[in-house]
């Protein structure tokens, strides 16, 4: 079985790869974990834990996706770097992080112009995760509300 973890900022990102996942490899192909992530910070000694949600599990089934909720974008590289290590254990082959540039950084609004900034902290993650493949996606927009929306109408 091939096992993906896909780190999100929050519930509509969560709901989003949730659909995409059941609609690319079909609902009775996958087994779905969403794991919500809790306490700590990255200016403390506390690790972030995850307190797992089965969404829905199947077997014989070739892929499992855990999907952590992190709670904010700031969370989803920190909370990567933290669980690499549990994930490479556990048989994992790839690691996912999805996040957007809206919010704050240090008391300042996320732009566009910040995406460079961004990217380049993102390569620095997927560097520090090797072997494990791991690739950060950035959304300028908050892209998978439009897709939700879409797949709501059309049932």
């Amino acid at each position: 079985m091939k096992k993906i973890a896909i780190f999100v900022e929050g519930e509509t990102e969560y709901d989003f790869i949730k659909r995409l996942l059941h609609e690319v490899i079909g609902k009775e192909n996958i087994s779905i974990i969403a794991n919500k992530m809790f306490g700590g910070n990255r200016n403390s000694e506390i690790l972030r834990v995850s307190s797992p949600h089965y969404e829905a599990i199947y077997d014989n089934v070739n892929f499992q996706a855990s999907i952590f909720i992190s709670g904010n974008t700031d969370n989803v590289t920190s909370d990567i770097r933290e669980q690499k290590d549990r994930l490479i254990l556990q048989g994992f082959s790839k690691i996912i992080g999805l996040r957007d540039i809206r919010g704050d950084q240090n008391g300042q609004k996320l732009t566009p112009n910040d995406l460079p900034k961004i990217e380049q902290l993102h390569r620095f993650v997927e560097r520090v995760c090797l072997p494990m493949p791991t690739q950060i996606i950035t959304a300028v927009m908050e892209i998978e509300t439009w897709f939700l929306s879409v797949m709501r109408i059309l049932g």
